[in-house]
């Protein structure tokens, strides 16, 4: 049977929707093809398509009539999906504060938080060396508290200062180069690290956060949406170890 390979799902945001075959569906980052009323999913690890069978007839029916509602939209579903792993979608969930008085990160929790609810570790000061630059950064679990805490509190007097609040912005997404990931590198193994990098970034941060996985030279560089997502990952990886291998990470 002639099925067609798809591409791996880390690589969507390289993909081309005209070259796709029209027989492929996207759903929850896997692929899936009917073929002579038969549903394969097809298997990463593998490389090959995997019959699915249900033993039950009423199961086998809600499925089909799911099958059938997913190819009626699959092209706009895969639209969706690739967007949405392209990082397209995304709206920032931070506010940048400056002009700030001399503060700590429990008296801003117990300003911003009045707005909505603030991630964990969702509060950053910055610091030129030991003086405190009068920035911070506070990222809420929504982008719709942002806009709240803008109009709250932008222009408005925090400690007899003025301070300014504002969407977080970075003019390019941040970038987490890691070194001595491996010593020789193959197909199978580039996917082993994409697979063990994913998992080993969803223990701290939402893998939303993470838009790419690149491989360069010797190197691996992750791209993220957010600075803060990009610096947690950092502060876990360098130093490390990987199958051996002593990690070294940095933020360009």
């Amino acid at each position: 049977m002639d099925l067609p390979i798809p591409p791996n799902t880390t690589d969507l945001d390289r993909l081309e929707l005209e070259k796709l075959d029209e027989r492929l569906i996207l759903k929850d980052k896997k692929w899936y093809i009917i073929m002579n009323g038969i549903e394969y999913e097809y298997n990463n690890k593998q490389k090959r398509w995997i019959e699915l069978n249900d033993d039950d007839d009423d199961d086998d029916d809600l499925n089909k009539q799911d099958i059938k509602k997913l190819k009626k939209d699959k092209l706009s579903e895969i639209k969706k999906e690739v967007n949405e792993l392209k990082g397209f979608k995304k709206q920032s969930s931070g506010v940048f504060i400056s002009n700030l008085p001399k503060t700590n990160i429990t008296e801003l929790e117990d300003l911003f938080t009045k707005y909505g609810k603030i991630k964990e570790d969702g509060i950053k000061l910055y610091y030129d060396g030991e003086k405190f630059k009068g920035e911070a950064l506070v990222v809420y679990t929504n982008h719709e508290s942002c806009d709240i805490a803008i109009e709250m509190l932008d222009h408005t007097k925090y400690k007899n200062q003025i301070i300014k609040v504002e969407i977080a912005k970075f003019s390019n997404e941040p970038r987490l180069l890691i070194k001595n990931m491996f010593r020789k590198l193959d197909d199978q193994l580039k996917e082993d690290i994409i697979t063990d990098l994913n998992e080993e970034v969803s223990l701290l941060v939402d893998n939303s956060h993470l838009l790419d996985i690149k491989f360069k030279n010797e190197t691996i560089i992750l791209k993220f949406d957010d600075l803060q997502s990009c610096e947690m990952v950092n502060n876990k990886f360098n130093n490390r170890y990987y199958d051996g291998l002593k990690l070294e990470t940095k933020i360009i």
